[in-house]
């Protein structure tokens, strides 16, 4: 992400309907593997926690969250929203690059959280292995990523990504990693067919100089209704297959 981008997107990511859909989502599926009632002790890890907006809302059930994050600035800006919100003794947020730049030990975590972080990478595979070495034997890693390379625009770009994912190239990535595939399914069905409507208009001559991105402010009462709608879909997420989305999660263990 452009360094300038991260004011802007710790606003948008405690109001804008994407983020606060997938908060809900990604609650719901790491709940079918973890009682959330009593998993205060768990010791959980971020990687790419950004400006913290999803430290803040999963402390509601853990007591011990560490984010890590590369940028400096959203480093920052994470602090200061733990502090603002007197959170500081249950989460923190330190310097932390994949593949190779997280300094734990390994077996250190039962959760780890990597939310919209793997298309950043440009070593996915050995960022899997090291998300396997630091989970606990039997832990849990709940990933999301953007889903069809047909899909790639200039918000990819913008967004320093290096891939988008179908669910197949997703398991080829996973398979040497030494992680177990528990779940894995596409989401964000109802933004298929609007995103790809735009995708493709960008790809027309007179609409490529405009920056069409998903990650913008919205009216109030739009952007409740589409938030609401889109949470339905953490009732089917785990539940049916579903064949497309705008976004793949995975749910892996690390069997050891």
């Amino acid at each position: 992400m452009e360094t300038s981008a991260y004011t802007t997107h710790a606003t948008l990511e405690e109001n804008h309907f994407w983020f606060l859909a997938r908060k809900q989502i990604i609650k719901k599926v790491l709940s079918k593997f973890i009682d959330l009632n009593n998993s205060r002790e768990l010791k959980v890890l971020e990687i790419g926690a950004g400006t913290g907006g999803n430290l803040i809302y999963f402390s509601k059930y853990f007591d011990t969250i560490i984010g890590v994050e590369m940028e400096e600035l959203a480093r920052d800006l994470a602090k200061q929203k733990i502090l603002s919100q007197n959170l500081d003794k249950k989460l923190s947020i330190i310097y932390g690059k994949l593949p190779n730049e997280i300094n734990f030990s390994h077996n250190s975590f039962d959760v780890i959280l990597l939310l919209d972080v793997l298309e950043h990478v440009e070593d996915d595979k050995a960022s899997l292995q090291t998300i396997f070495n630091l989970l606990k034997p039997n832990g849990i890693a709940v990933i999301s990523v953007p889903a069809f390379m047909f899909m790639w625009s200039e918000h990819d770009v913008l967004n320093h990504h290096f891939r988008r994912y179908t669910s197949q190239a997703l398991k080829k990535v996973i398979a040497d990693s030494g992680l177990q595939i528990k779940l894995l399914n596409y989401f964000f069905i109802s933004l298929f067919f609007p995103m790809l409507a735009v995708r493709s208009l960008q790809k027309i001559s007179i609409f490529k100089k405009q920056k069409i991105t998903v990650v913008k402010p919205v009216n109030p009462i739009i952007n409740s209704l589409v938030k609401n709608w889109l949470a339905l879909e953490k009732f089917i997420v785990s539940r049916i297959k579903i064949p497309f989305g705008t976004s793949l999660v995975a749910v892996l263990q690390a069997k050891k």
